[in-house]
């Protein structure tokens, strides 16, 4: 029988990708798809945080959570925003590259193991990555900027795990009401800088990435790490078919062995780590959630 987690972590993955299709096609600036998600991401969470024991703002841990909102908010605004300067794919590539960062990351602030089979996969990812950037063949001036923006998400991204791993003992709805909250907060100046159009027909992009941000929150209550990663692996096989069916992108075969290296790659390295990873928490009571 196909786990929950499982399930859990493939419906995150595909609306995900879902999600980036989404904010690639229309023209609602991304500050106000980044706020609309945290609103959503708030409204949901507030509820769940009120039922449940634990404090709402744990006063030692707020460093940590607030500090995990500086790192990851940026992840939602430069992919929203790389994803219409490149392909889907593409982007979706360059963000797994944050594997890499995260286990360097891990090693000197954690203190987390760094076996040589992690050596080699993150060399082999960032191999791979080279061997993708190199332009497309469609029409995507700003191709190289997208490329650093994705970058800089992946960065950004290691940064939210190494604070993630500091709040383990609270409840999710505590770490996604915090981090919804304080990410209102550091996206609600774009509405200054943007000419924000409130178009309701979109709202259905953020609604999307408030359940995929559920989604993966319960899954990684229930599998390993390494396994998650694993599985959200395939948001890059459904991003290629966007890519196909709707925007119609040649892809040649130095991209495509690129695409496959760090696919491989990310699996090796999910398996790898799902030796060294702690047993889980069960999901939470059911009225709880």
């Amino acid at each position: 029988m196909f786990r929950q987690g499982l399930l859990l972590s493939l419906s995150s993955a595909f609306l995900i990708s879902v999600c980036s299709y989404g904010a690639k096609s229309c023209q609602v600036p991304v500050g106000e798809l980044s706020f609309v998600m945290y609103c959503m991401l708030f409204l949901f969470s507030l509820p769940v945080a009120l039922l449940n024991k634990d404090p709402a703002f744990p006063g030692k841990k707020l460093p940590a959570l607030w500090g995990r909102s500086l790192c990851s908010a940026p992840v939602v605004l430069v992919s929203n925003l790389a994803t219409r300067m490149m392909p889907l794919a593409d982007e979706a590539l360059l963000a797994y590259t944050s594997i890499a960062f995260t286990v360097i990351s891990a090693r000197f602030f954690l203190g987390e193991s760094c076996k040589i089979e992690k050596v080699i996969s993150t060399c082999s990812v960032l191999l791979g990555v080279v061997m993708i950037t190199g332009r497309p063949v469609g029409n995507y001036p700003d191709y190289v900027y997208g490329c650093f923006l994705s970058f800089l998400g992946a960065f950004c991204d290691a940064g939210s795990y190494i604070f993630l791993k500091k709040l383990t003992s609270l409840h999710y709805s505590v770490i996604i009401l915090n981090y919804s909250l304080s990410s209102m907060f550091l996206t609600f100046p774009f509405f200054f800088f943007e000419k924000w159009t409130l178009d309701v027909s979109a709202a259905w992009i953020p609604f999307l990435a408030t359940v995929q941000e559920l989604l993966v929150t319960l899954a990684l209550a229930t599998e390993q790490a390494g396994v998650v990663c694993l599985v959200h692996a395939s948001d890059i096989v459904f991003s290629y078919m966007w890519e196909i069916l709707f925007y119609n992108e040649d892809y040649t075969p130095l991209r495509i062995s690129g695409t496959i290296l760090i696919t491989a790659s990310v699996a090796y390295t999910a398996i790898v780590t799902e030796a060294d990873d702690k047993p889980l928490k069960p999901l939470p009571p059911p009225e709880l959630i």
